[in-house]
């Protein structure tokens, strides 16, 4: 895949990729999510199987709502260094996974939204992923902030300092 802003696409294409894979796969403990927050306050999510990673962008609207967006990368020849941190800890996908699948509501074509709290928090494993992956696709975490962040504009700018 390319590395532009017409990769970027909402939660709802993303789900449905991750699902027919997952659906697919007869190695399910294979599967591997991380969470974390960036500098901003965006939730950022990777869910990744060899060779496929995808790497999703959150901003919470309220409490139990986020907008999402996310974008689909391969991996493969970064495998060695990522999978070395995050098999550190032991999860278990199908639980994450089954939270996932069932947590999505479409709005519109562009708008997905989605319940959270499945990220697991570990800044260490993230920074490592993230650096990986900035390696391989630059500015690939900026382009999905920067979209995120023009939608968020779009529908929810009100928002931004309502309770400053």
């Amino acid at each position: 895949m390319t590395n532009n802003d017409e990769d970027i696409q909402p939660l709802s294409k993303i789900i449905q990729s991750i699902k027919k894979k997952y659906d697919e796969d007869e190695e399910k403990e294979q599967w591997r999510v991380n969470g974390g927050v960036d500098r901003y306050g965006n939730n950022d999510l990777i869910i990744s199987r060899e060779p496929n990673a995808w790497y999703i962008k959150n901003k919470m609207i309220d409490p139990m709502r986020a907008l999402s967006f996310g974008k689909e990368l391969y991996i493969k020849d970064l495998n060695t260094e990522i999978n070395a941190e995050i098999q550190k800890k032991k999860f278990n996908p199908k639980e994450a996974f089954h939270q996932l699948f069932g947590l999505g509501v479409p709005i519109s074509e562009e708008q997905f939204i989605a319940a959270t709290g499945i990220q697991r928090i570990s800044k260490n494993e993230m920074d490592l992923i993230q650096t990986k992956i900035e390696e391989k696709y630059p500015n690939t975490e900026k382009n999905l902030r920067m979209k995120l962040k023009k939608i968020w504009e779009d529908f929810y700018g009100d928002r931004e300092q309502m309770y400053l």
